[in-house]
């Protein structure tokens, strides 16, 4: 992990994440929001992310989203991800998708605080 952390927030379901990337920027993460799979792909590359916080447009185990995330992420040791989620049928999706997208550090269910966000962040990263 380099001195300052980097989080990459891929926000293919396009919320409004800015509260959480303020949040970050104001702890002293270094933080990008991307908000389509080819950028968060490119922002993966280029910004060498310590943690990936995926906000996906589709939660579906065979599609290409996680695939394509899930590449990006690295083969041997992948970058550590969290995962939101509108409800528990993403938990559920979750097990699904687990051999799509390998180990998930955690999830969060919508609607949470930046607080709450920051705090798993951290147990993640420290």
């Amino acid at each position: 992990m380099s001195s300052i952390p980097r989080i990459l927030i891929m926000n293919h379901n396009r919320d409004d994440m800015e509260p959480y990337a303020t949040a970050f920027r104001n702890n002293g993460f270094e933080t990008v929001v991307s908000d389509s799979l080819l950028r968060s792909i490119r922002a993966t590359r280029e910004q060498e992310p310590d943690l990936i916080l995926l906000n996906p447009l589709l939660l579906d185990p065979s599609g290409v989203e996680l695939e394509q995330v899930s590449r990006a992420r690295g083969g041997e040791d992948p970058t550590p991800l969290l995962l939101i989620f509108e409800d528990t049928e993403g938990v559920k999706s979750m097990r699904l998708a687990k051999k799509t997208l390998g180990e998930v550090q955690d999830f969060i269910l919508k609607p949470f605080t930046p607080e709450e966000l920051m705090t798993r962040v951290e147990l993640i990263l420290l």
